[in-house]
């Protein structure tokens, strides 16, 4: 008998690739805005002195420099052991935006031009992520923003959720039991070869 093997799906900034760094370092350099580690996700509250251009642009400018963004410590050792035992092609389904496409693929294929996959840009569709994760048949999906977690956890997904500041607070709605939080990626692969059988 076969055993079919979940699918996995992976959100791209601060899951497999530390993007926040990046973005924090460009609103310093250009605006001399300190960060810190925000407890929302999103930064605007610390940006109110600037446009929503200004604001927006220096996001996209940060992003689009794929030479300075670094992946996470063990995100790409267990991609490629995904791959390896699942023979699946990788799927990325990311919130960036229409000005991101190219550079995407750029910081994509510096890591993964020997693995086969798929990046889907939800938004710039006028779609949903857990539309694309329904159409792509993915069983667990790793995030680090709270809200699509949730979303993604309401439609009968596992969700690994990547542990930054701004996912922290108490939340208390239903289906938190298919959340499971993590720090290190070493866990994921544990989490994948133990709930494997499930699925």
């Amino acid at each position: 008998m076969l055993i079919r093997l979940p699918i996995m799906g992976f959100d791209i900034d601060d899951v497999v690739f530390n993007s926040f760094d990046p973005i924090k370092a460009m609103f310093k350099s250009r605006y001399n805005l300190d960060m810190g580690d925000p407890p929302t996700f999103t930064l605007r509250d610390y940006c109110k002195s600037l446009t929503e251009e200004q604001y927006r642009n220096t996001i996209d400018d940060a992003l689009a420099k794929s030479d300075i963004i670094d992946p996470i410590a063990g995100a790409i050792d267990f991609i490629e052991y995904y791959h390896s035992v699942t023979g699946y092609n990788i799927i990325f389904v990311t919130s960036r935006n229409e000005k991101m496409v190219s550079p995407t693929y750029d910081l994509l294929d510096r890591y993964f031009s020997g693995i086969p996959y798929k990046v889907f840009f939800p938004h710039n569709e006028g779609k949903r992520k857990i539309d694309i994760i329904n159409g792509c048949g993915i069983d667990m999906f790793v995030e680090d923003r709270l809200k699509y977690c949730l979303d993604i956890a309401t439609n009968d997904k596992l969700v690994l959720l990547h542990d930054k500041p701004w996912n922290r607070r108490f939340f208390n709605e239903k289906n938190i039991y298919k959340i499971v939080r993590f720090n290190k990626w070493k866990t994921v692969r544990i989490i994948y070869e133990t709930f494997s059988h499930l699925f």
